[in-house]
């Protein structure tokens, strides 16, 4: 059985399987559906080494 931790990496493993760059805000959704926490999400993305884009007012981004 995975971790919550375990479990929001993949979560993010499979968003960026598809794409490169991916929204904070459908990351988190994502995570949400799956009863992962934002703060859980946002450890996650550190741990993968995920990078944070801001794009103005067109909101933010996380790039793999």
């Amino acid at each position: 059985m995975l971790t919550k931790r375990e479990h929001a990496r993949e979560i993010l493993r499979a968003l960026f399987a598809h794409q490169q760059r991916i929204a904070i805000a459908d990351a988190m959704a994502a995570g949400k559906a799956q009863g992962i926490s934002r703060k859980t999400i946002q450890r996650a993305s550190n741990e993968l080494g995920v990078r944070e884009i801001h794009n103005g007012p067109y909101g933010a981004f996380w790039e793999l």
